[in-house]
Order: C-alpha cells, then sequence, then structure tokens
C-alpha cells in the first residue's frame, strides 16, 4: 500500500501528520496521483491543519473532488493544476473548490493578496 505515493511526498507529510490521520491521507493519494498532484494535494492538506480543519473533513472534500473529477483522469493528470488543457483547468476548479468549502485560503488567494 502506498506504493504510488512519492517518498518525498510521504516524508513531507510525516512532519506534519501522524497515526490514522498521516494513514487516510497516504491511502487516498495512494488512488494513483500525478506528482504535481500529490504536492498540490498534500499541500490542502498541511494548509487546513494550520487552519484547524480536522483531516476527515479534508478528505471528504477531497473524495468529493475524486468522485467528480479525478477517478476520471489519467493518472499522469491526476490532480495537476499544469496539466494540459482542460485537464490543467479542471483540475484547478476542483482544488479552489476544496479551498472554499473548507474555509481556507487558496495559494492563488495568497498570491492575489500580494500583487495589491
Amino acid at each position: 500500500m502506498n506504493d504510488r505515493v512519492n517518498p518525498k511526498i510521504k516524508q513531507f507529510l510525516q512532519r506534519y501528520f501522524g497515526g490514522t490521520d498521516l494513514a487516510s491521507i497516504m491511502t487516498f493519494l495512494d488512488k494513483g496521483f500525478s506528482l504535481n498532484g500529490q504536492v498540490v494535494v498534500s499541500t490542502i492538506f498541511v494548509s487546513a491543519q494550520e487552519c484547524r480543519v480536522p483531516v476527515t473533513r479534508v478528505l471528504a472534500e477531497c473524495e468529493k473532488e475524486w468522485d467528480r473529477n479525478w477517478n476520471f483522469q489519467h493518472p499522469e493528470l491526476r490532480g495537476n493544476p499544469d496539466a494540459p488543457g482542460g485537464a490543467g483547468m479542471q483540475n484547478r476548479a476542483s482544488l479552489e473548490k476544496i479551498y472554499t468549502a473548507l474555509g481556507i485560503p487558496s495559494p492563488r488567494e495568497g498570491r492575489a493578496r500580494k500583487r495589491v
């Protein structure tokens, strides 16, 4: 299990999570995300933790996007906001939906604030 999760992503997550939270996140990522997808989804979990959002709530929102979008994408594109064509746009929309549903700022919002 967790064979598809990049070892560096796992190490990154181990700095923030342990026990069942880490196991749940790893199981979700093991569904087969692209490397960039693993990075951005992992970042959601860490950002949510910093805002005291429970892992179970983050997982629920990620599962919604899995069912709506990611399940239908090729693993090389899955979750990658920079994927070519419509897949990248769909992934950006999925990520924004998750951040919005959790009530936490997305990295995109952070960049917009810095420009002002």
